[in-house]
């Protein structure tokens, strides 16, 4: 179930799902756990993970990010809002994809 993000957590993991690919050649994600809209203050590295082919369709793929660390949110950043962090990616091959992301985490 999704919910309004949590002042005090730990980040377990960041899925990807994506319902088609958008461009050929397409073969890794890199993204970023950001604090305000502009993606100018990061919680997380940078990370680079290789897409995964569904296994029964293969025009569906993914990319799971697994993170654990403590976030605590800090209402003295410039955009920034409560229960609201921003995940700032792009995948290699160029082109438009839309994809879901889901945060996981734990209190």
């Amino acid at each position: 179930n999704s919910a309004v993000f949590p002042d005090d957590c730990n980040i377990q993991s960041i899925e990807f799902e994506i319902p088609a690919l958008g461009s050929p050649g397409a073969s890794s994600i890199t993204m970023f756990l950001a604090r305000d809209s502009a993606g100018d203050i990061p919680i997380t590295n940078e990370y680079t993970q290789n897409i995964t082919v569904g296994a029964t369709t293969p025009t569906k793929v993914g990319a799971i990010f697994s993170d654990e660390i403590d976030y605590h949110f800090d209402g003295s950043v410039a955009n920034t809002s409560r229960g609201t962090i921003y995940v700032v990616a792009k995948k290699t091959g160029g082109g438009t994809t839309t994809a879901s992301i889901r945060v996981n985490w734990r209190a």
